[in-house]
Parts: C-alpha cells; structure tokens; sequence
C-alpha cells in the first residue's frame, strides 16, 4: 500500500500559504486529503481538497485557484477586457493553465478564436484532472492550446490580437518575466489596432510600488492605462488587481460596450456595474492624496508631452506624404511629356492617323497623365504648409512645459520645507513656553518659600557697557531685540556665503533712534559706537573675514551675532525671553509658508491655463491637418472620394474645446485648493494684541468673523457689495458700471496679481479693509478679491453638511421638477447656521438686484453663466477630490437661487439653525443698516493701536472664535452700536462727559435699553435688575470673577443665571466702552 501523499506546507491538517511576497502574514485552509503532488521542469504543483473551499490548485505554495471562490477572478479578467473591445475576434491568453479564462471568454459569440499559451503541460494535465468545473474551457471548438514560451509566441505572431489576457502566478519562478518592459513591449507589437491587454496586477495592499512600477511603464508605451480590481477571498488581503493597456488614446475603459443577457444568469461575479465600480475603488488611498496640488498638473503635462510625441508622428507621416506624391507629380509629368519616335516611314501614315480613334486616346492619356500630375503637385503644395505650421509649433512648444514643470516642482519642493519648518517652529515655540510657564512657577513659589528664596537682587546687579549701566535683564532686553529687528542679509564672498548679517551702521542707526527707550544715552552716536564696540570686544558680535575689512571702521563693517544675552540672567525671565523669540519665529514661518502656497498655487494654475492654450492649439492644429487632407484629396480623382468622406466625417464631429472638457472630466485634472494658513498662538496664555489678529479675514470661518465683528454679514463682503452696488469703485459708476459688473462676475480672476498682492496685504500687514481702500481699486479687483475670499473659507456659503443631500436632489439631469424642488432647499436652508444663511442671502439678494438693474431675464444664458462660474464657491463638499471637482449640483443649485422669488426660499418664518428667525424684511433691513454703519466702523478703526505685543497671562484657554477676535474681546464702536441698538445716543453722550459713577450708571442703563437682550435665564424687567447690576460691578473697578460673584450673592442675585454667552456680551460692551472712554478706567 502506498504511503500517504504529504507537502512541507501543510502541517497537522493546515495548509498555510507563506512566501516573502506578503511578509508577515499568511493565509491557512484546513485540509481534508492531498490529490496530487509533483515538481514540474518549473514549479512545485500541489492539489488538495479542502474541508469548506472544494480542490484547491497550489503552484510553489501559493494559491492560485479553488473551487469556493474561482469564478471571481476567471469572470473579471476575462470580461473587462473583451466587454471594453468593440469587436473582439481574436484572443490570446498567456498563462491560465486552470482553464478558467477559456471558460469565460467562450461565453462572448462575438470572440472567434482563442488561443491560450501555457509553458507548464503539468498544470494544463493536473487542472483537467481535478479542476474540471474550470478545465472544460479546453473542450470548445474555438479553443486552440500551445504549450510553450509565451514570450517566443509573441514575437512570432505580431498584429494578430484584438485582446490579450496574462493570467500569470505571482512575479517568482517562470512567471517574474511577465512584469517586466519587455513583455509589454512585445505584447503591444502583437495587438491590432485598438488592441486591449488585461495583465493579473497584484494586490494594492502588499505590492503598490510594484504596481506603480509596472503602470509608469506601461504609459510610456500605451496611450490609455487603466487600473481595476477584483475581491477574491482566498488571495492575499482578499483581492487581486488588473492592469489594461489600450494602443488607442481617449479609449475609456471603464465602460463596457455590451451587457450579458441576464435571463441567462452566465455570470456570478461580473455585471455593468462591477466592471465600472472596479476602477475607481481605492483611487484616492493609493494613487495619490488629494490635496496633492501638483495632481492635476501632472496629468495635463503627461497628455501635453503625449500631444507632442503624436503631433511628431504626424509631421513624420506628412513629410513621408509629401515626398510621395512629389515623386508621383514629377513622373506623371515626364509621362505625359513622352512622344512615339518618329520616321520617315510613318510620317506619312502618323498624319493619316491624326485623327483615328487610336490617336484621341493616347493624347486623352497624356492630358490625364498631365492633370493627375498637377493634382499631385497642388496635394504636395497643400501638405508642406501643413508641415510648416506643424514644425513651427513643436519648435515653439516643445520644451515649452517641461521648464515650467520643473519650475513648479521646485516650488513644491519650497513649499514643503516652508510649510515643515512652520510645524517644527510651532512645536518650538510651544515647548519653550512650556518650560517658560515652569521656570516661572519655580521662580514663585522660591518667592513664597523663604527657606528656597533666590539671592535677593540678583536681577538688579549693573552691568557696564561702554559708557552705559544696565540691569542683566535690561541689556538682555535691548540685545534680544537688536538680533530680532536689525534687518539681516547675506553675504558672499570668496570664502563662502555668510549667513544672517547685520551691517554696523544698521546697528549703530538702530541705537541711536530705537535704543533710546532703553538708554535716552544712546541718541549720542559716540555713545552708541562705544556700545557697540564693547559688544565686539566681549564677543556678542564677530567680524565677517572680507577684503580689506581690517582697514574700515565698525560702522563700516559687518557682522555676525554670537550671542544675545549674558549668562546670569535669572532662568524665569531667560526661558521667557526665548519663548517669545520662538513665537516671533513661529509667525514668521507663518508669513513665509502662506507666501510660498500662494506662490506655488498661483503657478499651477497659470502653468495649467498656458497647457491649456497649448492643448487647444495643438488640437485645433490637428484639425487644419485633416482639413488641409480633405482639401488635397478632394482635387484628386473619384476613386479616393470615400477618404475624403470619412475625413469630413471626422471633420464635423472634431471640436478643440469638446475635448479639452471631455479630457478634463476623464483625468478629473483641477487645481487643488490649498487651504490658507492663518496664524494661531501657540498657547492659550498668550494676549496677542494686533491689528494683524484682528483684521485677519482670509481663512477665517464665517462663524469667527461674526463672533469677532458682531455683525450679521462679515465686513469684506458688506463692504465689497456696497461698493459694487453705490458704484463707489474707480470704473463702476452709472448703468454702465453695473453692466461692467456682471461680466466682471464671470471674467475677473481671484489669481491675478493685483488681487493676491490685495489679499497679502489684508491678511498680513494688518491693515483693515475700508470703503476707501475698495474705491481706489478696480471693479475687477474688488470682485476678483470676493472670490477669493470665498474659495479660501475654511467651509463654504453653504455648510459642508448640506452638499451631499443637494446632490441627491440634482440627481435628475432635467429641470422638469425644478418646481418640487423649492420646497427642499427651502427646508435645507433653515439647517445653514445664522452666519452662512446671511451670506448666503446678502449675495443672492445682489446678485438678482443686478439682474433687476441690468434688465437681465431670469432665463438669461448669463444667469447660467454666472451660477456656472460662482456655484463651486458656495456650494463645496468637506473634502475636496477629483471626482467632487467636476459635480455639477452646485451651479444648478445656484441657479434655482437666482431664479427663484427670495420670498420662496428665504421667506418668512425662515429659522436657520442656531439663531433667531430671519424674516426677509428682517434680513434685508439689517443688511442696509450694517452698510450704513461702514463709514463709521472705518474711522473706528484708526483709533487702535497698530502695534505688536506678547504678553502671558493666567487666563483659561480662549475658544477659536475669540482668537479670531484678536484674544481681547474687543469690536469696534461701530459693532457695539449695531449690537446695542445706538449706544451713542444723547443721553448716553452727555453721562459720559459728566464722567464717573453717574456715567458708568448711565451707560449701564443705556446697555439695558438696547437690542442686546440677556438670553432665556433672563427675559423682560426682571433682567434689567441683575444685569444693570452686573454691568454696574463690571464697570466699577477691575475686579476679578470672585469678587463679581460675591457682590451679586450679597445683592441677592445668587439665583439669577448668567450663561457664559451673557457675560462674555457684557464684558465686550464694557472693553468697548472703557476703549472709546479712557476717564471711566
């Protein structure tokens, strides 16, 4: 009796799959008995039946197939290939010994031929045995098997495949060749022209560089390469890959040209929608991120260089042409030149014949050789002003992308560091803080401990330099900020390029205007260069090595910083001083990574709109071509007349702009929308006190910028569209300035330079936005600002949250139930919150005030064009993808708002989340009210401070709203006006001249008497009380909470509840009121 069969791989009854192409884990199946077992001249071959997945097929100890689950990756490899061919008559399969492909691909009637190549008669023998549920495919009449060489049969049989499937074992042992170059190099040779290959493509989990590897090759041979996938239980990580290469470009893969009849139930696995649903799964996770901004870049430089490489094709083709039918014009002519010799003898006979049948014939076909020859030539003459134009376009465009791209690369590459070194310095300066909050704990509790006190006057010792006296702490001071304010250059020279340097008479320029509010001393210039010398002398500035520096005076020399602070300084005050040097470093990083993004955004998108140009060009360049054919051969004979139908066929369907878009959707290429950087402190302890906090508005959240301002509608918008709607901008005054204004709506950009230099200005500098600033500016800007402004909210107009049920409500690509769909986005609004449902309003309610103005019709093509041109601006999904970029819901949405009465969809009784109702009067009122306020909230302005400071304080951490605010709970006086019903009445004016208790008292009642109500804990007179008295306390002096607190229980208020919302109101009226009336503090 034979001995059992037996297999290292299985052990005690398991079957378990390991191999160094999925380190790490292993896939195991129980075993019932082992069917067969040999070594092949190529691979170890292993059957056996499993107790719940039938005969498993095992080659070199991987799985390749069992009977559970096989028809999943049979159906999908077989199937996308041929369903994406149009006329699949010939078909080739390298590989698939199971049979499991034949059995697929015989179920097509419009497949013909197939002939499968298998180099291992073992597995074909060993499949019919016990696989033959897939090896019946071996039986069909249309089937023919070689056993062989895949790689040899190719080159034997060029151009004979419409369709070539590799179903091939992982890339070890016999199958590693069937990933390389060289087989798909073969593989193209033997298609037909629209020839597919399908290739087993691994799996996304385990071998994405593999993947990756094979596909960039695979483009640089293949027009179209497309990526799909399969699930497949038993295979690692449960599903397997397919890559599909088409020698024909703008094929789309994804799409199957023909269904199966389902009455037939052929398939289990494949259907119409798995075979589209299989290429895009993944797409995000594993070809790229898609806040990639270079993304859509990339795509549009590969089809441009591809563009390239065909237009070289064809001016090939057309020189070939050329040469061709020279040659043809010139015989023709030297034919139609030739005479019969002529003799004595026939002379006689020639003139008898003259006029013989015979004789009109051969002068007919020397005048026909004659016009044939002509038509050549006119054919030659049409094709080299083709050839001229073609070659004079490659000479001009063909390095043309490549610079640019390479420009744009190292943009991104800036960006990267910049954006890193932002990161790393914020985390910096958060730790440095951090050490300063614990130094400074250490120090008070040594000032509590008298057994730990610190030497007493330690940071009043004197320090001399040059003529002057300091405190540690006072020198330290003034040369921390000599290091942080004197500008620094740097220098080259023959020793290398130095870094940081500081020019003498910058210092000495610096100490004698700015370092006077340390030492008034310091104004003389003696002093000041003999406090600069000592600097030299005790090695807080080194000399850079140039020529003949030895020979100028310090003034005249440059440096380098060593050090900026003496050694004893006590450690609280020190980690303090570095904390805020860090910080200071964290928003410069700041400045430089937003100046970067924007840089680099700005250059992909001119470097996308110039490949654009390019791609219309080359194309519509491609279209002279056949034009310049259609005329050549119409001047021939009848006999090429269908030609010149086939290309006037192509000539009507041809259009630059249809694919340039269809291209667009195709690639989904688009200009990733980097979100801006905006300056945030690094700890909630920080008091930052700047205009450049407050008046920061690019990047902010809708909800920030009304908690910071106090109004309904930010101040950018509010202003921007009064000056549109006054006609207060440099070009827009009139009618004819609103009629400049709509098709500024289309046309400006928010890209242009004078618009991001704008915005740099606003969110940088500091300097707040005002109707004056708006006047000097063109229309253009002001609306090219808008949009910007716009695009870089951190979520849209209209909340993230609503876009995916408005898609839902798009879905039907017809307005016929454009009517029913009112009512929904009625209620959808009420979902917006009270900050984006405004917005939302005030620039619809402008936008059909425009339309009213200009005499345009609701049914327009510009209303569509502006909702085309505005939609992706209000309406965007939370994350943005290259699919969501061509969504076509937000411009239709847009419409319905332009198109539709406001009463319909923000009518009465409107209740937007988290707010109060907004009737349309309500809205609409309060809309012209904050327009009239502008004016005066401008001029507020001014009376802040414009200066920096960083303090740090025992404060509870501050919300991102308040932040926002600039940390201070501060508005202008124009807000408080607005949110306390006009405080600057007469009365109110008069108490505050009078000054002291009777004007707090007064203001405090003038509080009580504006819209600004207590919320439900409080309502009608029984909240005058408790808050007049609260205001009262607040006003008083600066108490702390406590003490506030305490006053109320002993005026029996202890039971009145102010929420936090209440007392943050109350306490930004009174830091408005103390702000605007320095006597009351």
């Amino acid at each position: 009796m034979a001995s059992p069969l037996s297999h290292p791989n299985i052990v005690d009854g398991w079957f378990r799959e390991t191999t160094a192409l999925w380190p790490g884990q292993a896939m195991s199946l129980q075993v019932e008995h082992i069917l067969h077992h040999e070594k092949s001249l190529f691979q170890d071959v292993l059957v056996f039946k499993s107790t719940n997945h039938g005969n498993v097929l095992v080659l070199d100890g991987v799985i390749q197939a069992t009977e559970w689950d096989e028809f999943a990756y049979q159906e999908m490899i077989a199937h996308v290939p041929i369903m994406a061919h149009a006329n699949p008559k010939d078909v080739l399969v390298i590989g698939g010994g199971d049979g499991g492909v034949l059995r697929e691909i015989v179920k097509h009637p419009e497949v013909e031929r197939v002939t499968l190549v298998e180099i291992d008669e073992a597995v074909i023998r060993v499949s019919k045995l016990y696989l033959p549920n897939m090896s019946i495919g071996f039986s069909h009449p249309k089937v023919t098997v070689v056993v062989g060489d895949g790689f040899e049969y190719l080159k034997k049989n060029e151009g004979s495949f419409d369709v070539i499937i590799t179903d091939s074992s992982d890339p070890v042992g016999p199958a590693d060749v069937l990933f390389g170059e060289g087989f798909y190099a073969l593989m193209k040779k033997s298609l037909k022209s629209g020839g597919i290959v399908c290739t087993q493509g691994e799996c996304q989990w385990l071998h994405l560089p593999l993947i990756k590897d094979v596909l960039e090759s695979s483009r640089k041979m293949y027009p179209t390469v497309e990526y799909a996938w399969a699930s497949v239980p038993t295979y690692p990580c449960g599903n397997m890959g397919f890559i599909l290469c088409c020698n024909e470009a703008g094929r789309d893969l994804s799409k199957p040209l023909r269904q199966f009849d389902l009455s037939k139930d052929e398939n289990r696995y494949y259907s119409a929608a798995v075979h589209e649903a299989a290429f895009h799964a993944f797409e995000e996770v594993f070809w790229g991120p898609s806040n990639d901004p270079l993304l859509g870049v990339k795509k549009l430089h590969d089809n441009y260089q591809y563009g390239v490489s065909e237009l070289e094709e064809i001016l090939n083709l057309v020189q070939q042409r050329m040469m061709t039918e020279e040659y043809y014009a010139n015989r023709l002519q030297e034919l139609a030149s030739v005479r019969v010799a002529n003799n004595a003898k026939n002379d006689a006979r020639q003139r008898d014949e003259s006029n013989s049948m015979l004789h009109q014939v051969l002068v007919t076909m020397r005048q026909e050789a004659t016009i044939i020859s002509s038509t050549h030539r006119h054919m030659h003459d049409t094709l080299s002003r083709t050839y001229s134009s073609l070659k004079r376009f490659l000479d001009d465009h063909r390095k043309l992308s490549q610079t640019r791209k390479d420009a744009i690369d190292s943009s991104a590459k800036r960006f990267d560091a910049v954006r890193t070194d932002a990161n790393d310095k914020r985390k910096d300066a958060a730790a440095k803080w951090a050490k300063a909050r614990e130094a400074d704990a250490v120090y008070k509790q040594g000032l509590l401990n008298a057994t730990t006190l610190a030497p007493a006057g330690s940071m009043d010792v004197l320090v001399n330099f040059g003529e002057q006296e300091f405190t540690v702490v006072e020198f330290n001071n003034l040369v921390s900020n000599m290091e942080r304010d004197i500008p620094k250059i740097d220098v080259k020279s023959i020793l290398g390029t130095y870094k940081a340097v500081v020019a003498g008479s910058a210092i000495l320029k610096y100490l004698t205007t700015v370092g006077t509010q340390h030492r008034s001393s310091l104004q003389s210039v003696d002093s000041a260069t003999a406090f600069l010398s000592a600097l030299i002398s005790q090695n807080f500035l080194k000399s850079i090595a140039l020529r003949n520096s030895n020979k100028l005076s310090i003034s005249d020399q440059q440096y380098q910083w060593k050090k900026t602070s003496l050694d004893n300084e006590p450690a609280h005050t020190k980690t303090r001083r570095d904390a805020e040097r860090a910080e200071m470093d964290y928003r410069n990083a700041v400045r430089i990574a937003e100046d970067a993004r924007a840089s680099l955004e700005s250059s992909c998108v001119e470097h996308m709109r110039a490949i654009q140009v390019a791609l219309l060009e080359r194309l519509s360049l491609a279209r002279t071509v056949i034009s310049s054919y259609i005329d050549s051969e119409q001047s021939c004979i009848s006999p090429i007349s269908q030609s010149v139908e086939r290309f006037n066929v192509l000539l009507e369907m041809f259009s630059a702009e249809r694919q340039v878009q269809a291209m667009a959707e195709r690639d989904r290429t688009g200009n990733a929308r980097l979100q801006p950087i905006v300056y945030s402190p690094s700890t909630s302890k920080i008091v930052v006190e700047s205009k450049f906090v407050r008046n920061v508005v690019f990047g902010v959240s809708l909800e920030a910028l009304a908690a910071r301002e106090g109004r309904r509608v930010p101040g950018i918008l509010r202003k921007c569209l009064k000056a549109l709607v006054k006609g207060m901008c440099r070009d827009g005054s009139g009618v004819s300035g609103r009629k400049d204004e709509f098709a500024s709506w289309m046309d400006s950009s928010m890209y242009s330079t004078s618009v991001q230099s704008w915005r740099v200005e606003l969110n940088s500098s500091g300097k707040a936005l005002t109707l004056g600033a708006i006047s000097a500016r063109p229309m253009g800007d002001v609306i090219g600002l808008l949009k910007l402004w716009l695009q870089q909210l951190p979520g849209s107009v209209c909340n993230n949250e609503i876009y995916e049920p408005l898609k839902l409500l798009y879905l039907s690509k017809s307005d016929e139930f454009a009517g029913m769909r009112s009512g929904s986005i009625k209620s959808l609004l009420t979902t917006l919150s009270p900050a984006h449902y405004n917005c939302l309003f005030a620039l619809v309610s402008h936008w059909q005030k425009l339309f009213e103005e200009t005499g345009t019709s609701k049914d327009d093509a510009k209303v569509a064009e502006l909702s085309q041109v505005m939609g992706h601006l209000l309406l965007r999904p939370r994350v943005e993808t290259q699919v969501t970029a061509h969504d076509k819901h937000p411009s239709r949405f847009l419409r319905d708002l332009l198109t539709h009465d406001l009463s319909d969809l923000f009518g009465p009784g409107m209740t937007p989340s988290g707010g109060s109702s907004h009737s349309l009067e309500l809205a609409g009122e309060d809309l012209d009210a904050d327009l009239d306020d502008d004016e005066a909230e401008d001029a507020s302005d001014d009376l802040l401070g414009s200066g920096e400071k960083i303090t740090m304080v025992d404060a509870t951490p501050t919300s991102d709203a308040a932040l926002g605010a600039g940390m201070n709970h501060r508005a202008s006086a124009a807000s408080i006006a607005s949110l306390t019903g006009g405080l600057g009445s007469t009365a109110a004016d008069a108490s505050l001249v009078a000054g002291g208790d009777a004007s707090r008292a007064s203001i405090s009642g003038s509080l009580l008497s504006s819209n600004a109500q207590p919320r439900d804990s409080l309502s009608g007179s029984d909240a005058a009380a408790p808050r007049s008295s609260m205001m009262g306390s607040l006003l008083s002096s600066a108490k702390s909470d406590e003490d506030l607190f305490l006053e109320a229980e002993a005026e029996g208020l202890e039971d009145i509840e102010f929420n936090e919302a209440d007392l943050r109101d109350l306490e930004l009226e009174v830091d408005q009121i103390l702000l605007e009336n320095p006597d009351l503090m």
